[in-house]
């Protein structure tokens, strides 16, 4: 095998998994059985976990990313930006499988998106339409719906994501948490 080819197949491969568990999340909340996509995101988290270096560090961070994300769509959910179908306590709580989807883009952090890492300004665009998109991508699927007008809810979610994944990006890499 050619020097390299390891890690782009350890990248290419974090990349499909993250989009089956985006998938699984999202159709399985527009069909009402978020179980699923819960269950399909958990075993990405597993083969994640599986190869990594440091399993304690990769829970950590996997952890703290899931609750900053949390904690960032519950926020747009309370100022109306995103409204869910499925809030559990409160109708702007962002729910379960949405927190899944974001464990699962943490794992894209130090894989797939790590040559984002020294490239601020392209992270930023990429975060700027990448992430409104895939909220769209949910609205359009049933999963969520974006609330108010929808040009200013996915300029409000182009602004946010143009910010947080430079910092996401840098995150992971502090965290040094490459797959072996």
């Amino acid at each position: 095998m050619a020097a390299g080819t390891g890690g782009m197949l350890t990248r290419i491969g974090n990349f499909v998994l993250f989009q089956i568990g985006w998938f699984a999340c999202v159709l399985s909340a527009a069909a009402d059985r978020q179980w699923i996509g819960l269950l399909i995101g958990l075993t990405v988290l597993l083969v994640h976990g599986w190869h990594a270096a440091d399993h304690g560090a990769t829970i950590r961070f996997v952890l703290t990313i899931g609750l900053f994300g949390v904690v960032i769509d519950s926020a747009l959910g309370c100022v109306g930006v995103l409204v869910f179908r499925d809030g559990l306590i409160a109708a702007w709580l962002c729910p379960p499988w949405l927190a899944m989807l974001w464990l699962i883009f943490s794992t894209t952090l130090r894989s797939s998106l790590a040559w984002l890492v020294d490239r601020t300004a392209s992270a930023a665009l990429l975060g700027s339409i990448f992430g409104p998109l895939s909220y769209y991508g949910g609205h359009a699927l049933g999963a969520l719906q974006l609330g108010g007008q929808h040009t200013t809810s996915l300029l409000v979610l182009g602004i946010v994501w143009a910010l947080l994944l430079p910092c996401f990006v840098q995150l992971g890499h502090r965290c040094d948490l490459a797959p072996q």
